[in-house]
């Protein structure tokens, strides 16, 4: 969900790779480099990638986080 400049997890798909990594409410930073502001940023940095590895910057809970996501 886009929140006045950043996109914000509503939910993750429990088989996905990123459950155990992303939770409700966690706002995501960037997607391999590139910032994020709203969902079609999301879009777009998922395109940019090899399709098999995202590299995210979130904020959980206040503490900024670097994951990669396989």
């Amino acid at each position: 969900a886009d929140a006045e400049g950043q996109v914000i997890v509503l939910q993750v798909e429990r088989a996905s790779p990123a459950a155990r990594l992303l939770v409700r409410g966690d706002i995501l930073l960037e997607i391999n480099g590139q910032k994020i502001n709203d969902t079609a940023d999301v879009e777009k940095a998922m395109r940019s990638g090899d399709g098999r590895t995202l590299y995210l910057v979130k904020n959980s809970a206040g503490r900024v986080q670097k994951i990669v996501v396989r």
